[in-house]
């Protein structure tokens, strides 16, 4: 990838995730418009990747993990207990953050970075004395902060 490309994605990532961040902050929510598209564009371009098998199957494991919470959640606390915690939008923005992860890592850097949301998110929500925070700001910064970790 050529210099100016690779500088266009960084802009769009930033972008990106720039407006997920101010989304989940101010809404709670992360929109459709926003995760499914990077969802798609992620699994593709995973597809075009030397180690398409292993990014994939690493990649899984963060929704994975998020729907298995879920339904964990739903049988223990019937309907309502679906309503807190992760939801829909943070399980369609765990593909792209996960496929990131385990471009620049595997596996570990995956589950390591889905332990730091939560370890961010509940330092969040402890600092300010809430019982609800934004998760996908967690979950980018973390991505992030992994990936920085696992660049070589």
């Amino acid at each position: 990838m050529g210099g100016l490309s690779l500088h266009a994605l960084v802009v769009l990532a930033i972008v990106w995730a720039s407006a997920l961040i101010y989304y989940d902050l101010r809404f709670h929510r992360l929109p459709n418009l926003l995760t499914v598209p990077a969802a798609l564009v992620s699994v593709v371009w995973a597809l075009f990747m030397q180690n398409t098998g292993q990014i994939l199957w690493s990649a899984v494991t963060w929704p994975a993990l998020y729907i298995a919470q879920l339904v964990v959640s739903f049988f223990c606390n019937g309907r309502d207990g679906c309503n807190r915690g992760v939801g829909g939008g943070d399980i369609k923005l765990a593909v792209p953050l996960g496929v990131a992860a385990a471009a620049v890592g595997n596996v570990f850097a995956v589950l390591l970075a889905s332990m730091t949301a939560a370890i961010l998110s509940l330092c969040t929500a402890t600092l300010l004395r809430r019982s609800y925070v934004a998760h996908g700001p967690s979950m980018i910064l973390a991505t992030v902060m992994v990936s920085i970790v696992f660049v070589e």
